[in-house]
C-alpha cells in the first residue's frame, strides 16, 4: 500500500528536480511525508495495540513466541519508512545515488553488527529485532535528510519542523489515549474501542496538527463540495 502511494507522487518529484523547481519540489516533499505517514499510521495504530488479540483470532493458541512483538516492531518501522520514503525518490531524481547508496548500505551491515554483538549479550530477540528500528529506521532518515539537503536544497532542519514535529506530537496525542483505553477492555469490545477511537482521534490529529492552514482549508472545501 505504501509503495503504490509513492508511487503515484514520484514522477512529480522527478518533473520539480528537472525543471529546477525548489519551492514546488519541497512542499511536496512536505506533503508526500505526512500523508503517507497520515494513512500508515491510521491503519497501524489500532493493529500495534491489539496484536495479541489479532494473532490469537488468526492462529489460535500456537501463536510462537515473540511473534506479536515482531509483528509490532515492523509495523513500527514501516510508519518510519513510509514518512522518509521521499528521500530514496528525491535523491534518485538527481541521479547522483553513489554516496547515497554506500552510506544506506553501511547503515544495514551497521543493523548486522548490531544483532551480532546483542546476540553476543544474549539479549532477548525482541531488542536485537528493535535494532532494525535505530538502524535501518532513525539511521536511513538522517541520511535521507542529508543527501536531500545537499542535492534537493531542502533544509533538514525545515524538513523536522514541517514533518517530524507534527508526526511526533500526533504520536503522543493518539497512542497514550488508546492505549489507556485499551488497559481497560478486552477482546473484540478492546478492539472494536480501540479501532473506533484510533480513527476518530487520529483522523482530529491529522487535520489539525499534521496538516497546516491551507492543506485543511482544501480539504474541508473538498468535503463540503462532495456533500452537495
Amino acid at each position: 500500500f505504501i509503495n503504490g502511494f509513492s508511487t503515484a507522487f514520484t514522477p512529480q518529484i522527478i518533473k520539480y528536480y528537472a525543471q529546477r523547481d525548489y519551492s514546488n519540489l519541497h512542499r511536496l516533499l512536505t506533503r508526500a511525508s505526512k500523508f503517507s505517514f497520515a494513512l500508515c499510521y491510521l491503519m497501524a495504530l489500532p493493529l500495534i495495540i491489539n496484536m495479541d488479540f489479532i494473532l490469537h483470532l488468526w492462529l489460535g493458541d500456537g501463536v510462537p513466541q515473540y511473534t506479536s512483538e515482531f509483528c509490532q516492531l515492523i509495523l513500527i518501522c514501516t510508519i518510519i519508512d513510509s514518512t522518509t520514503g521521499v528521500f530514496n525518490a528525491t535523491v534518485t531524481a538527481t541521479g547522483k545515488i553513489k554516496a547515497y547508496q554506500t552510506c544506506i548500505s553501511i547503515s544495514f551491515l551497521l543493523d548486522l553488527i548490531f544483532c551480532f554483538f546483542l546476540f553476543i549479550f544474549e539479549l532477548s530477540p525482541v531488542i536485537v529485532f528493535g535494532s532494525r528500528i535505530f538502524t535501518r529506521g532513525i539511521v536511513n532518515m538522517f541520511i535521507g535528510m542529508y543527501f536531500t539537503q545537499e542535492k534537493a536544497y531542502y533544509k533538514a532542519m525545515d524538513y523536522s519542523f514541517k514533518v517530524l514535529v507534527p508526526v511526533i506530537v500526533t504520536v503522543i496525542f493518539t497512542f497514550i489515549p488508546i492505549y489507556i483505553l485499551g488497559l481497560y477492555t478486552i477482546g473484540w469490545s478492546r478492539l472494536l474501542l480501540t479501532g473506533f477511537s484510533s480513527v476518530l482521534i487520529t483522523s482530529s490529529c491529522v487535520l489539525f496538527i499534521i496538516m497546516d492552514k491551507n492543506e485543511r482549508t482544501s480539504i474541508i472545501q473538498k468535503i463540503k463540495a462532495r456533500k452537495l
